[in-house]
């Protein structure tokens, strides 16, 4: 098994058809140095849409912590991205500043921790719902 920072990744390479992705959603020796996220990509294929789909659901529907948002990365025109729902929510907000910047750093490091303990259920959470929807 992976160790927890890579987990979510390895099982989208292992059920879909991934053409790239930044394996480690976060340093484990370094936990406060980036919020956890994890930004990949699908080869494009009659199955692309749907896959995105399944994957939106999985994430999306995951309770955990805190919530978590699936979707396009911007500025990117390729690469997806699964992050803490508030995370995007102050990208959106205020898109000139880096997240940690744009929030006090007691709240940094609880969104940091919150993510990172959430991860194996994610991962769990997405296993079961990609076993039910194939």
């Amino acid at each position: 098994m992976s160790d927890n920072s890579t987990l979510v990744a390895y099982l989208l390479t292992d059920t879909f058809n991934v053409k790239q992705a930044k394996a480690k959603m976060y340093i484990e020796e370094q936990p406060y140095f980036k919020v956890p996220a994890l930004y990949f990509h699908l080869k494009e294929d009659e199955h692309t849409e749907h896959d995105y789909q399944r994957i939106k659901e999985a994430v999306e529907s995951f309770k955990g912590n805190i919530e978590w948002h699936f979707g396009k990365a911007y500025p990117s025109r390729l690469n997806y991205e699964i992050v803490p729902k508030i995370m995007w929510e102050m990208d959106n907000r205020y898109p000139d500043k880096l997240f940690k910047d744009a929030v006090s750093s007691e709240l940094y490091k609880e969104i940091c921790e919150l993510a990172i303990s959430d991860i194996p259920a994610l991962y769990e959470h997405m296993k079961k719902s990609f076993e039910e929807g194939s």
